[in-house]
Formats: C-alpha cells, structure tokens, sequence
C-alpha cells in the first residue's frame, strides 16, 4: 500500500510578495543613497587627496555617475541571464552583485595605502554595483506586477518605487548617527564603512 502524502505547493500571499519586493528596492536604494552620502562626506578626501576639495569632490561624483552608465549594460544581461536561471535567479543573482559589491566598496583602502589603485578599484566596484541595481531594477517590479490583482497591476507596479525614500531615509539615519558619535577622524577612518556594510545584511 502506497503511504506518501501528496506533494503540497505552497505560494506566496500578496502582502508577502509585496513586503519582499519593498525590502529588496529599500536595498537596492539603500547602497545607492549610502555611496551618495559617502561620496560627499569620505571619498573627496579619501581617494582623491592629491586634488584640491573642489576637484576630488568632481571626481567623486564622477565615479558615482560610472552605476548609470552601468544599468542599459545590465538591462541587456540580464535579459540572458534570465532565459538560463529564469526571473528569480536572475533577482537573486542581481542583488547579490549589489551587495557584495557595496560591501567590497567598504573594504577598500584609501590612496594614502595603495595609491591609485584605490580610486580605479573604486571606480570598477561603482560600475559593478550598477550592474546590480540594473539587473533588478525591472526584474522587482515584474515580480510584483505578475502577482498582484489583475486589476490592480498598475496599483502594484508603483509600489516597489515606496523603496526610495525608505531607503534614503535609512541611509541618512545612519551616517547621522555614525558622524553624531564618531569624531570626524574616527569616521574617515573606518566609521563610514559601516554604513557600506549594513547593505548585505539588507540584501541576506
């Protein structure tokens, strides 16, 4: 006699997709305000010493631009990489680079340690966290879209945008307490790269 049980499936509520897909865009834009910040208040003096205040500071937001001209790049991969592990490896996949990427940011030494390879290695890391974020930016918002109501898809497909100001919310949260309780060597120094951190924690 044949005792095994039927195979159950289990699917996910609506409320729980769309609690995931907030948290994944809170993420994404979490690593995206963080080196915003950073890339005012640590990266001029840190990888861009041997120029004058003004001019690390264009450099700096520079290097920032470097994740824009990433996303197309990532649209288009990720448009592949979707057909071998299907949508949600490709997700998975995209906020993975994102995170590790962000947190490599947060491992970096500055110029005074390892010359211009600091700035370079900066630079390759921004463009790969901009892959990241391009590789999930419509893939989160196709998640939700194809679980919401059919006639509430367009109600749906705005929500993941609710991770902006959460995620700059969170994010200036954090170097206001960080600059609050670190004097400003201390914060130079090592106290920034917590904020880099905190974005895998996010992202797991």
């Amino acid at each position: 006699m044949d005792t095994a049980q039927p195979m159950t499936v289990q699917s996910a509520s609506i409320d729980e997709v769309v609690t995931t897909v907030i948290m994944a865009r809170v993420t994404d834009f979490f690593g995206f305000f963080v080196y915003a910040i950073a890339s005012a208040l640590v990266f001029p003096s840190l990888f861009f010493p041997m120029f004058s205040a003004a001019t690390g500071t264009l450099l700096s937001f520079a290097v920032f631009s470097l994740a824009f001209l990433a996303r197309p790049f990532a649209a288009f991969a990720g448009q592949a990489v979707q057909q071998k592990i299907g949508k949600t490896g490709r997700l998975i996949l995209a906020l993975m680079i994102l995170g590790t990427s962000t947190v490599a940011i947060g491992l970096l030494p500055g110029y005074e340690k390892i010359g211009w390879a600091a700035p370079i290695g900066l630079a390759v890391l921004r463009f790969i966290q901009g892959l990241g974020l391009g590789g999930a930016w419509d893939g989160i918002t196709l998640q939700l879209q194809s679980a919401a109501p059919a006639k509430r898809r367009g109600l749906y497909a705005m929500v993941p945008q609710l991770g902006g100001p959460i995620g700059f919310c969170v994010a200036a949260s954090i170097f206001y307490v960080l600059t609050g309780f670190l004097t400003p060597e201390e914060f130079i120094n090592y106290g920034w790269r917590f904020a880099f951190f905190a974005v895998m924690a996010l992202n797991v």
